[in-house]
């Protein structure tokens, strides 16, 4: 079987375009007013706040989420050994992890309340548990 190299020639290819060809595209003026707009989250670096409700089985997985984020660092800031910052107030983080179950009602009542106010004070907000399925 041939490789797939053999298939075609592109010395030959009419297709191919020259390497010394300039394009220039021009932007219009709503594509310049969005360059910059980004979102300034940075991975690695914003404080997280969990919330557990529920069994055992849900404290332990709290625990290890909280575990993972604190040890995971993105490459750029890998040589200072830092993590998500976990915090124990709500109001100082950024993003809200809540890990809740179904199985008892005020839970995942709670769960729901909280993750209204975390929405309307602008919070990354994730839902975890049976909850959130």
């Amino acid at each position: 079987m041939a490789d797939i190299e053999d298939g075609f020639d592109i010395r030959n290819a009419s297709t191919a375009r020259k390497l010394d060809e300039i394009q220039i595209k021009i932007r219009s003026k709503r594509d310049a007013a969005d360059i910059g707009q980004m979102d300034s989250f940075v991975p690695g670096v914003t404080p997280v706040w969990v919330k557990t409700w529920g069994c055992s089985h849900n404290a332990s997985d709290s625990e290890y989420m909280a575990g993972i984020l604190a040890k995971a660092s993105p490459p750029i800031i890998y040589l200072f050994n830092a993590g998500y910052p976990i915090v124990k107030k709500s109001s100082d983080a950024k993003i809200w992890i809540l890990n809740s179950c179904t199985v008892k009602t005020p839970s995942e009542t709670q769960a729901s309340n909280l993750l209204e106010e975390g929405q309307k004070q602008g919070k990354l907000v994730v839902m975890a548990g049976c909850v959130s399925q």
